[in-house]
């Protein structure tokens, strides 16, 4: 019977034991010197060394090219470590040779490398987690790194052995507790070569599915098919024409729909395609992928995002003292009016405040020292007189009429104060009080209710908003995004997130908005509460927001892009630009579904009863119908 040919592996390995046990040697014939060596015999091992690496380099030479890239790979890292003995020996060697008396040297050869074999890097072995498709590799890695090194004792063997067996192959039986007997256990349990070929062939057949184009993926893909065909081809399986025409079919139904496409186009006759054509066209493939996307990912870097705008202006961001999660002044916290004047000035001595203006600094640092109090014209705020005559504090003041189906609770206590304008109300420090069009509205959250929010009417804003608790509330999905916010004074803000929403006014108006994610759209609106007891609101009037004296935290912002026709028997085409609404804006044009797409033109909206709609009528406009009460004409724009 003719001796089994040993596999291109088994002769390295071989070849590069018996490099190493000349190496072995040199060093041990130097630790272990009763007398110091003289020079002839240091030459004659720097010789032997120099001898040593020349084949090291061979050896080298060879393996590349006979060995696959993963044989290669630990084949080349033990070369780097027997390479980097050698040296180290040879240094060592040198050092002693070009010494001015080497019989009287003070330390000896022993300790001199015994000190060094200390500072030699560590080598990791291979572990093996009990799947058959990773015992060859295991096993020739741990035969070349231990079981064939004879400087190492059988109870040493068997502790490395053990520390490499990870998971349910730590509890395998052996006949008794020695090395070879585990060893040999290993080998009856794992070396089945039906198993192993089977477990190939079942990863061959069984590729992942690359849904998109991808240079990772696809190379991924190729360096598996190619190790499972190696390792097929060590157990003395070569592919043959069949087999290979069923690879070719399995990993083309793998691949995604434009390789595929491409690979069909490389084909220009009927003939079946040979496997080295269409491997070297999946490496080619995943190369200029990998190309293709790396350029894309600079472009993307350099490419420009866009910016939107919106010029919701809220001032007086300082925290208050003593409401933090609020950013109104003292003056203005509804907590501080409610305490008594000796409560107020115990309250500004703890904060280190000022008397005169309640600013965070103290008194004789403050600019506005001119400003007397307006009771007994004194040096401190009115709000610490302790001579003021009390004002009627009215818990529940009456909320205008609504009709649109939203019952408004009663305010909280707010100190009466006297009207100036319908607009602009003046409090007790004599700041005056801008209201900003705010609206009810309904959004549909991701379980299909209804969830009233609070929304500010923006036409400056080019873009919808929603605050992140806002959404997080709702639980609609959120698509990814990069824009910037642009506010004023050229402020930016990066934007993230977005979510897409259907709101609604209660009535039959339904429509889907895009609005982008931010952290906070502003403060509470009014910053404070507004006595409404003095001024005569009408009563005939549907308001888009029952209870705008009230402050509150706002969820949305709608941007000046939408617009809302209310009147439905009002023709469009008279007004190119300007459209009616009673409740809030929205928009004529159907919403982009184009996460991307945010082209929609700007426009302007009204707040108009439709019992006012003829003023739009250009036959019958004249100044009287101009001069309308503003509380029911708010903004008037005609169209080209």
């Amino acid at each position: 019977m003719a001796p089994k040919e040993l596999s291109e592996l088994t002769v390295f390995n071989r070849r590069k034991a018996h490099l190493l046990g000349q190496i072995t040697r040199i060093r041990n014939s130097l630790e272990n010197v009763d007398s110091p060596l003289n020079q002839v015999e240091i030459r004659t091992k720097v010789a032997s060394l120099s001898e040593v690496k020349a084949k090291i380099d061979k050896l080298r030479t060879e393996s590349y090219r006979v060995l696959s890239d993963e044989e290669l790979m630990d084949f080349e890292a033990s070369l780097d470590t027997m390479e980097v003995d050698a040296d180290n020996l040879e240094v060592s060697l040198n050092t002693l040779l070009e010494s001015s008396n080497v019989n009287t040297s003070e330390l000896s050869v022993k300790n001199y490398f015994a000190n060094y074999n200390v500072k030699l890097p560590s080598i990791n072995l291979p572990e093996f987690s009990g799947q058959y498709i990773d015992w060859l590799q295991f096993k020739s890695q741990f035969v070349s790194l231990i079981h064939d090194n004879a400087c190492l004792s059988d109870s040493q063997k068997l502790y490395y052995l053990q520390s490499a067996l990870k998971g349910h192959t730590k509890q395998l039986q052996t006949v008794n507790d020695s090395y070879s007997s585990l060893f040999e256990a290993l080998e009856g349990r794992y070396e089945n070569k039906r198993l192993i070929v089977n477990s190939h062939i079942a990863e061959l057949l069984n590729p992942n599915k690359i849904k998109f184009e991808s240079a990772f993926h696809l190379r991924s893909l190729i360096d598996s098919i190619q190790s499972h065909l190696r390792a097929l081809k060590q157990l003395e399986l070569e592919p043959n024409a069949l087999c290979e025409s069923m690879l070719i079919f399995v990993i083309t139904q793998r691949l995604d729909d434009e390789s595929r496409k491409q690979y069909e186009m490389e084909l220009h006759s009927n003939d079946l395609p040979k496997w080295n054509n269409f491997l070297d066209f999946l490496i080619k493939r995943s190369q200029a992928l990998e190309n293709v996307q790396r350029n894309s990912s600079l472009k993307n870097k350099n490419e420009y995002s866009p910016k939107f705008r919106s010029f919701v202006v809220k001032s007086n961001e300082k925290s208050c003292p003593l409401c933090p999660l609020e950013t109104h002044p003292i003056f203005k916290c509804k907590m501080f009016h409610e305490m008594s004047v000796q409560e107020r000035s115990n309250k500004v001595r703890s904060l280190n405040l000022c008397f005169n203006c309640l600013g965070h600094h103290l008194i004789k640092n403050c600019l506005k020292l001119n400003r007397k109090c307006r009771v007994c014209n004194a040096n401190h705020n009115s709000l610490l007189c302790k001579t003021r005559v009390p004002r009627a504090i009215n818990r529940n003041l009456p909320s205008p009429q609504s009709t649109s189906g939203v019952i408004c609770d009663p305010s909280p206590a707010t100190t009466v104060i006297n009207p100036q304008t319908a607009t602009c109300l003046y409090n007790e420090s004599g700041e005056k009080s801008i209201l900003l069009s705010t609206a009810k509205v309904k959004v549909q959250s991701a379980t299909g209710g209804w969830l009233v929010m609070n929304a500010i009417l923006d036409s400056g804003s080019q873009k919808c908003l929603c605050s992140l608790e806002a959404s997080n509330f709702l639980g609609l999905e959120k698509y990814s995004m990069n824009s910037t916010i642009v506010g004023l004074n050229g402020a930016c803000i990066s934007v993230r997130k977005r979510i897409s929403a259907e709101i609604s006014n209660g009535s039959s108006f339904k429509r889907k908005l895009n609005f982008l994610i931010v952290p906070k759209i502003t403060g509470c609106v009014p910053t404070q509460p507004l006595d409404l007891t003095k001024i005569k609101l009408p009563q005939n009037i549907r308001y888009a927001d029952a209870e705008f004296n009230i402050p509150k935290r706002i969820d949305i912002l709608l941007g000046g892009t939408l617009v809302l026709i209310k009147d439905e028997n009002l023709p469009s085409t008279k007004w190119s630009t300007g459209r009616i609404t009673e409740i809030f804006p929205g928009t004529d044009a159907p919403v982009s579904s184009d996460p991307e797409d945010y082209t929609a033109d700007t426009t302007a909206h009204f707040l108009i009863r439709p019992s006012l709609k003829g003023i739009l009528e250009p036959n019958v406009c004249n100044e009287r119908l101009l001069l309308c009460d503003r509380w029911k004409l708010r903004m008037i724009q005609y169209g080209k």
